[in-house]
């Protein structure tokens, strides 16, 4: 009998040490799930970040595509209007030395020849 119950103790000895061992186990594993669920949420929050910026930045090149079509317009109507005014002024040039010539005591011909 008494061979039995020492059994009996090696055996609840034996089964609170497994006991110890899964829960201890069970703890590992509750933390490593808790730092994944964590890393998990750190990932997701960064994901989200990245596509609002991303949205943003492709907001921001939209509008500078627009502002750059514009001041392309302003500068192709900028040249032309700079075309135009030197040819005006070539024509200018051109009708005041006619004019200026046909004079023969033109102060401005004297110095010009």
């Amino acid at each position: 009998m008494l061979i039995l119950i020492l059994i009996l103790i090696l055996m609840l000895s034996f089964c609170r040490l497994i006991c110890g061992c899964v829960g201890s186990f069970r703890k590992n594993h509750q933390r490593a799930l808790e730092s994944m669920q964590a890393s998990l949420e750190a990932e997701a929050r960064g994901k989200a970040d990245f596509v609002r910026t991303k949205k943003k930045l492709e907001q921001d090149i939209n509008e500078l595509e627009v502002a750059l079509d514009t001041a392309n317009r302003g500068r192709a109507e900028s040249e032309k209007n700079v075309k135009k005014l030197q040819q005006q002024i070539v024509e200018i040039h051109q009708v005041d030395r006619r004019r200026c010539c046909c004079r023969p005591h033109c102060h401005r011909c004297l110095h010009i020849r």
